[in-house]
C-alpha cells in the first residue's frame, strides 16, 4: 500500500543558500513515515514506554531537484518486499506540483527491544499492516560503507541534550548538522547521501569527527570517546 500526504517544508527548513538542508530532508521523509505507522495504527514508533520500537539503522537518499520555499510537495511512502527477520525497508518519494520526483529515499528499520536493547523479530501479523509492496522502485547508490582509516581532517564535538529523542539518542537527522562541521559540499552539489548508524550517541558524549574524500564522494565517520564507530555518512557531488 502505497501511503500519500501533501505538505509543504516550513522556512526554517532552508538554509542560508536558500537551499533545504540535509538535515531538514531527513526530518521530512521522517515525518511521512510516521503519518504512515499512525494510520495502519502501529504505535511502536510513538509511544515511549512501549517494550518494543522501531529504531532507524539506515538511509540512502538521492536529491534529484532543488526545492523551494512554499512549494506544495506530495510525499509518497510505502513498505517494501518482505521482513528479514528484525529489519525492513521502507521506500519513498517526494514529487513536485508537476509530478516530477525531487527526492527518492530507501531507510531500514530494525525492531528492538528497548529494555535489552537486543534485536526482536518482526510479526507476520505487524509487517502485514502495511499491506507491502513487492519490490524496491527506484535505484540507489549501494555497496557496504566501511571506515576509511585515513583521513584528511577530522574535529571533536560534544553532544547537547538537545540533540536527543524520545529513545534518549541523538536523532537521526542531527547526525547531518554534525557532518556539516566537516562537509565541503555545498547544499546545491549534494545528489545523494546515505547514512549507516551502527551504535547510538547519548547526551554529553564527546565525538570525534573524521573526513575524507575520495573521487568525489565525501565520507564523514563520527566515533565514541572509547574510539568505537558510531556513524558513517557518505555524500555525492553533482558533476
Amino acid at each position: 500500500m502505497i501511503f500519500s500526504k501533501k505538505y509543504g517544508p516550513r522556512i526554517g527548513d532552508f538554509d542560508r543558500d536558500g537551499m533545504l538542508s540535509l538535515r531538514s530532508v531527513l526530518e521530512l521523509l521522517e515525518q511521512i513515515g510516521f503519518c504512515h505507522s499512525e494510520a495502519v495504527k502501529d504505535r511502536l514508533m510513538a509511544v515511549q514506554d512501549m517494550e518494543i520500537a522501531w529504531v532507524l539503522a539506515e538511509w540512502s537518499v538521492k536529491l534529484l531537484a532543488p526545492i523551494r520555499p512554499g512549494q506544495e510537495l506530495t510525499f509518497n511512502t510505502w513498505v517494501t518486499g518482505k521482513p528479514s527477520g528484525s529489519s525492513t525497508m521502507r521506500e519513498m518519494e517526494v514529487l513536485d506540483e508537476s509530478g516530477a520526483p525531487v527526492i527518492q529515499a530507501l531507510s531500514r528499520f530494525a525492531l528492538i527491544n528497548m529494555e535489552t536493547g537486543k534485536l526482536t523479530r518482526i510479526t507476520p501479523e505487524l509487517f502485514g499492516s502495511y499491506q507491502p509492496e513487492p519490490a524496491v522502485k527506484n535505484q540507489f547508490p549501494g555497496g557496504r560503507l566501511r571506515e576509511k582509516g585515513i583521513y584528511d581532517n577530522q574535529t571533536q564535538l560534544i553532544v547537547r541534550k538537545g540533540d536527543m529523542d524520545f529513545n534518549g539518542h541523538v536523532h537521526n537527522s542531527v547526525y547531518m548538522d554534525y557532518a556539516r562541521e566537516l562537509l565541503e559540499a555545498p547544499s546545491d552539489r549534494v545528489a545523494w547521501f546515505r547514512v549507516v548508524y551502527k551504535t547510538p550517541v547519548k547526551a554529553r558524549e564527546t565525538l570525534t569527527l573524521c573526513h575524507a574524500r575520495e573521487e568525489g564522494v565525501e565520507q564523514i565517520e563520527l566515533f565514541h570517546g572509547d574510539g568505537s564507530l558510531s556513524t558513517i555518512i557518505a555524500v555525492g557531488a553533482r558533476e
